[in-house]
């Protein structure tokens, strides 16, 4: 990710040749000065509220600062497992839900019931120059799928799924969700959620905030009880100072200076408007978000190209970095051996000294960890490959991390991606690790390890090695997360059965193509790192986060193994009939 230059960028280079395609009539008029707010010291969850969130879904639960310990988290527990954690420093507060005990509402769950107690109006949400209101979020939907099993006659439901609260209520009918694996999914809701969107008014003009900072989520499960909380927020100010809109023309040329290295096959910026960014550190300000599409001018253009979101100052003072380069390192991946060796590797990353799981021992005994191996595999020749590279760095550097309660993690191989370590020299390669992680390309259940539109393509699941990933096939992958546009439809999901077959514990990825740059990726193996979390549970959580990406994540997993984490490494036994879960945002 970039840090925003200054407008000064604009007289130091020249305007980039690439063919960026922007109507000036998307950009919002802004024909006056707006204000500039600075965040106040963090807001936290009363205690007696999230000792009671905690408590309903887990019993008695204390936050309890880990021995050895030198942040200021502090952790909930569940026997030995992260429930929840308090950072005394920010602010920041979740609490998991135990997916687990979730079922399928079998009657509406009531939001604006549920909301109710939420933050303690006055108490959590303290008066300040913003405003906020309470919305209907996402449900946690899915089906679990049985192979050979004839339906009982479950349909898929209906009901709301955005909006306002007022009135609102959330349910899948049928609890009953299996199904034969060439019916329609039966979707039951697992989860609904809802959120306060805060937003700046000025001038009879509304203005929402975006950004990492003013989080406040809740999730709900069935008999309206609260399972799930995201908070992060921070009381903001006018500091008196007055951001003057740049005219159209001088953003136009910013734009274009920015997005130009990224136009090789043509940009065309499709939507641009205003919000304010809270970065969660200093500053609320006024930001021009622009969206844009790629690869629309590529003769083999498939429309499943990911789109692009920037975020440019509205003024030409200066302002908050919006973003920064992740801090750690980055290298290039290796040239692979087509032949298998014994040895494996192929990174130059050496491993950390193990630190003790959870760092605790006078809380918690246990027996040590074994190291999880890591495997990273990217396109090359694509026009996207610096950003694949990045995130596959970003992605390592986060599991990486000396902070956390996680396992040790070891970088095992870094490699240019090619078909076949997927198929003929899979045991190698990509089901030689125990975690994968690909950055290519991708379409609905097919991806490409060569070039932008097909070189080197992989099928789901003509082209998985035969006997599927996983112990039982002579590997070592339990989890496998596919960072590639649309490659996981919502249905069907039978094609996925085979890459199962081998005992995998969990597969996730995206149904639909997202905005590249986002940092789910990166988010997630922060939460495995930090927090020890299941895999599948982690991806839907972090990508719940970020609200462009939150209806297009998508986690498969073996039934009644939605809770597994990247420390469970045997081989998973489906027995008869096999049963497929799929979860996802809707």
């Amino acid at each position: 990710m970039t840090i925003l230059p200054l407008l000064g960028v604009l007289f130091s280079a020249a305007i980039a040749n690439a063919w960026v395609d922007i109507d000036p009539g998307l950009i919002p008029d802004l024909d006056e000065p707006l204000p500039l707010y600075s965040l106040g010291a963090p807001t936290f969850i009363p205690d007696q509220w999230l000792q009671s969130l905690v408590g309903g879904s887990f019993g008695p639960a204390k936050f309890t600062k880990r021995d050895n310990d030198h942040d200021d988290i502090v952790y909930a527990y569940n026997g030995s497992d992260v429930v929840g954690f308090l950072d005394k420093e920010t602010g920041e507060t979740r609490v998991f839900p135990d997916y687990a005990s979730l079922e399928p509402a079998d009657r509406p769950i009531d939001l604006v019931e549920a909301l109710k107690g939420f933050g303690g109006g006055q108490t959590a949400i303290p008066p300040d120059d913003t405003k906020f209101e309470p919305v209907q979020g996402a449900s946690l939907v899915g089906s679990n799928v049985k192979q050979g099993v004839e339906g009982s006659g479950a349909h898929e439901g209906s009901g709301a799924h955005g909006g306002s609260l007022s009135g609102a209520d959330v349910t899948r009918p049928s609890p009953n969700v299996t199904r034969r694996w060439n019916d329609h999914a039966a979707e039951a809701t697992y989860l609904a959620t809802g959120y306060i969107q805060r937003y700046v008014e000025c001038k009879g003009r509304k203005f929402p905030v975006c950004g990492p900072g003013s989080r406040a989520s809740i999730g709900v499960g069935a008999g309206n009880r609260v399972v799930w909380l995201d908070w992060f927020w921070k009381p903001a100010k006018k500091n008196g100072k007055w951001i003057k809109p740049i005219n159209k023309h001088r953003l136009i040329k910013l734009i274009k200076k920015i997005l130009g290295d990224k136009a090789k096959y043509g940009i065309k910026v499709y939507a641009i408007d205003t919000c304010y960014f809270d970065s969660g550190n200093q500053y609320l300000q006024p930001v021009y978000r622009v969206f844009a599409d790629t690869n629309v001018n590529h003769p083999n253009n498939t429309g499943v190209a990911p789109k692009l979101l920037r975020y440019f100052p509205v003024g030409d003072d200066y302002l908050e970095p919006i973003k920064t380069k992740s801090h750690g390192k980055s290298e290039q991946p290796n040239e692979p051996p087509k032949r298998p060796t014994t040895e494996g590797s192929g990174s130059s990353h050496k491993s950390r000294s193990l630190i003790d799981y959870f760092s605790a021992r006078s809380l918690f005994q246990r027996a040590p960890q074994v190291p999880i191996t890591v495997g990273r595999y990217v396109a090359r020749s694509s026009f996207r490959t610096p950003g694949f590279v990045s995130k596959a760095n970003d992605f390592w550097n986060a599991l990486d991390s000396t902070i956390g309660i996680g396992p040790r993690f070891i970088d095992a191989q870094f490699f240019w991606a090619r078909d076949w370590m997927f198929n003929t020299f899979a045991n190698s390669y990509v089901n030689s690790v125990n975690l994968a992680l690909i950055e290519v390309p991708g379409w609905p259940f097919r991806f490409s390890t060569f070039g932008n539109f097909g070189g080197g393509r992989v099928r789901i699941s003509d082209d998985i090695i035969p006997g599927g990933f996983g112990p039982k096939n002579g590997g070592k992958l339990a989890s496998w997360i596919i960072d590639a546009p649309s490659v996981i439809a919502k249905w069907p999901i039978h094609p996925w059965i085979p890459v199962f077959d081998g005992g995998l514990h969990s597969i996730v990825g995206w149904s639909d193509v997202f905005f590249f740059g986002n940092t789910v990726v990166t988010d997630t193996a922060k939460a495995i790192r930090r927090f020890n979390r299941p895999v599948a549970a982690a991806f839907l959580e972090e990508a719940y986060i970020d609200p462009l990406h939150r209806h297009i994540a998508v986690a498969l997993f073996p039934c009644g193994h939605w809770n597994d984490r990247i420390t469970q490494l045997q081989g998973l036994d489906w027995g008869k009939p096999k049963c497929l879960s799929i979860r996802y945002w809707l």
